[in-house]
């Protein structure tokens, strides 16, 4: 049986000022009208988008996209919530890598907002009511450079992988772990203001496959303590990245991985 327990009431935001601002960069990569199969569209959005919320910090958020290639379901999603203030959306150039996406989201916020605090949710995942108020308690923290979430769809839990996605807003660890400088995920993480304005995304590669590592990489090499942390579970949506991106440009970015870091990660086409 899995284990569940209720989520404690959280009473860290009192040590937060209420006029911080956490900033959230929401790449709408993927989300591509003119893919053979569109695995991506407004109803994920939808449901990813329920999640995204504060109850605690003013939040902003940036949505890189390229308009053109979004269908008119997801245009209409983003303006609608583009009506509610407290957003932008940042156009990209045709056929912008995910880096791309990340690195001018992260721009945006540096330059034109005063966020304290700044995360990456990648839009094909839900999050938990709390998650965005969890991530800035443990951005708060003097221990801590990156933080990253759990993919519960992706755990060994009673000898499967995965948990069933109907159990995923109740099912909380107990008690949650956290582990340092081992692992990372880029489809929920964090960093303050600090780290941002230094931390730079390499662009050069064209999919989204090598990114984690490289960003691990760059973090570990910087000195940065990087923290995975149960506390901040999210679930991730089927997705056959192999529609998405290009099988040539995996390679081009894969050499261009080992010329860099002297060292093949063993990322696999899938």
């Amino acid at each position: 049986m899995t284990s569940v327990s209720e989520q404690p009431t959280a009473t860290w935001m009192e040590s937060i000022p209420a006029e911080q601002k956490i900033g959230i960069v929401i790449p709408c990569y993927g989300y591509f009208q003119d893919l053979a199969n569109q695995q991506l569209d407004w109803e994920e959005l939808s449901v990813f988008l329920k999640s995204v919320k504060s109850s605690n910090l003013k939040s902003f958020l940036v949505f890189p996209a390229e308009t053109k290639r979004l269908s008119k379901n997801v245009q209409n999603v983003l303006i609608g919530r583009q009506r509610g203030g407290g957003m932008e959306i940042i156009e990209m150039d045709p056929y912008s890598s995910y880096g791309d996406y990340i690195q001018e989201g992260i721009s945006y916020l540096l330059e034109e907002t005063d966020c304290q605090f700044i995360v990456v949710a990648n839009p094909w995942i839900s999050l938990k009511d709390d998650s965005i108020d969890q991530m800035a308690q443990r951005l708060n923290t003097v221990n801590v450079d990156l933080v990253c979430g759990v993919d519960l769809r992706k755990i060994v839990w009673d000898g499967k992988v995965g948990i069933p996605a109907e159990e995923f807003q109740v099912f909380n660890f107990n008690p949650p772990i956290e582990v340092q400088n081992k692992n990372f995920n880029i489809d929920f993480w964090g960093m303050t203001r600090a780290v941002a304005q230094v931390f730079k995304i390499d662009v050069a590669f064209k999919t989204k496959y090598f990114q984690l590592p490289d960003i691990w990489g760059n973090a570990f090499r910087s000195g940065y303590k990087i923290v995975e942390t149960q506390y901040l579970p999210f679930y991730s949506f089927d997705v056959d990245w192999k529609q998405v991106d290009q099988e040539s440009e995996f390679l081009e970015d894969k050499q261009h991985f080992i010329d860099k870091w002297r060292f093949d990660p063993n990322v696999i086409w899938e």
